[in-house]
């Protein structure tokens, strides 16, 4: 069974944050983009019209996008990027919502049982064998963890 480190490492795993939607986050990206002056050019190729952004961290390098995706690192990380973002704002197609959402709340912090207990290393419940082979085990409360808490 893992257990945590140090009271650091405890300290950062009980501590739970909200996450943003990917809608949210599309619309922050597009301010991000405006803010930065990122652009997208449309150019007219044989194949039909292609998107185009220029990078801002390799200056000579233009990312391809189309209306789902985007060629750069912070694409191909994350799933969405400020050049997607800019594409999508430029046409109108962000996520219906709120573009500016209220600011996160602030993180909460969890209840992690302290793993003080020999029986079951604070988990409240233990594997206990019936007699049988190896399919014959139980999960039941830890009894001397009921006796802590009463």
């Amino acid at each position: 069974m893992a257990k945590f480190g140090t009271p650091e490492t405890m300290a950062t795993a009980q501590t739970v944050g909200t996450r943003e939607t990917v809608d949210e986050a599309f619309h922050r990206l597009a301010a991000e983009a405006r803010r930065m002056g990122i652009t997208v050019y449309r150019v007219q190729g044989s194949k039909g019209p292609a998107w185009f952004s220029p990078s801002s961290s390799r200056p000579g390098v233009a990312h391809a996008l189309t209306a789902v995706s985007c060629d750069c690192e912070g694409f191909l990380r994350w799933q969405r990027c400020r050049h997607l973002a800019a594409l999508l704002d430029h046409l109108g197609w962000l996520p219906a919502g709120d573009p500016d959402p209220a600011p996160p709340a602030a993180p909460v912090a969890l209840a992690v049982p302290s793993p003080s207990c020999p029986d079951c290393q604070g988990e409240g419940w233990r594997k206990v064998s019936t007699g049988g082979g190896l399919s014959d085990w139980v999960m039941v409360d830890c009894s001397r963890c009921q006796q802590v808490a009463a």
